[in-house]
């Protein structure tokens, strides 16, 4: 994982459920080279923690189609 945001890496909070800012990065990404927008992780002056979600939830994606990626 990165170990900042960057051009290709964004930081979203979940803490109070779906970031509304998601799909404006989402469109961001979509229109330059792409990226990852990594969920339930706040970054505050180079620090990384869960926001908003579980330590068992922040190791399953679920993607809105039913598929679902379990990090390891």
């Amino acid at each position: 994982m990165a170990d900042c945001e960057s051009a290709e890496v964004e930081f979203k909070s979940a803490k109070g459920g779906f970031p509304g800012s998601f799909w404006e990065t989402y469109s961001a990404f979509a229109n330059t080279q792409g990226g990852v927008i990594v969920l339930g992780v706040k970054e505050k002056d180079g620090k990384f923690k869960l926001d908003g979600i579980t330590l068992e939830q922040a190791n399953v994606a679920s993607f809105p189609d039913g598929k679902k990626i379990v990090l390891q």
